[in-house]
């Protein structure tokens, strides 16, 4: 099997009545006045394909990790990754999403979300944290004249 779709997103969900993958607002970066920062909620979308009709299907332990710059693990999420057949018998494939929530990010830098099935690391994904400078209106009280 492979790894076909992984994306960072503002929302994702699988409709229970099609199994289709819905995706809203797909990043790589968050843009922050100050840290450390607490985001409120994110959604990982990853989607699996079988390599070939006759691939073998079961459950598959998955595993995603959030490592910081420094390869510090910040999160993990541990769950099943199962691969099963179709009607007519075919190796299909598996979609999941991943809420996370009221993640916290100390500083700014490069942090990777990493994606390991079996053990076996199968894809990573970066998410840059982006220290912003405050911009106030022009005609405030510290406009410079």
């Amino acid at each position: 099997m492979k790894l076909q779709l992984f994306v960072i997103a503002d929302y994702a969900n699988i409709d229970n009545a099609t199994g289709k993958m819905n995706i809203v607002g797909t990043f790589n970066a968050i843009n922050t006045i100050a840290f450390p920062v607490r985001y409120h909620r994110l959604a990982l979308a990853l989607k699996f394909v079988a390599d070939s009709p006759i691939e073998p299907t079961g459950t598959h332990k998955l595993e995603i990790i959030l490592l910081d710059a420094d390869g510090t693990e910040l999160m993990q999420f541990t769950g099943p990754l199962t691969m099963m057949r179709d009607g007519r018998g075919r190796a299909t494939e598996a979609s999941i999403v991943v809420e996370v929530n009221g993640q916290e990010f100390r500083q700014p830098g490069i942090y990777e979300f990493a994606v390991s099935v079996d053990g076996a690391r199968v894809a990573d994904t970066p998410l840059e944290l982006i220290q912003i400078v405050e911009q106030h209106e022009a005609g405030g009280d510290d406009q410079q004249r």
